[in-house]
């Protein structure tokens, strides 16, 4: 995709100054879950279409 120079400098000061790490998502995990709380906990949040917090209000807006 093509990017403005300036996007690409950012992107890569960014990286720089904050290196990737490797992070496992909870819902990545095989194993079954042993309570049903711990399988409310590994659900994906997701937040398309959220309303109520000023805050995502502000993003959708």
């Amino acid at each position: 995709m093509p990017l403005p120079s300036s996007v690409a400098r950012a992107l890569q000061q960014h990286t720089e100054q904050f290196a990737p790490i490797p992070v496992t998502l909870p819902w990545d995990d095989p194993t079954p879950t042993e309570a049903p709380v711990e399988a409310e906990h590994r659900r994906p949040r997701t937040y398309a279409g959220a309303r109520g917090s000023a805050a995502i209000d502000a993003i959708f807006a």
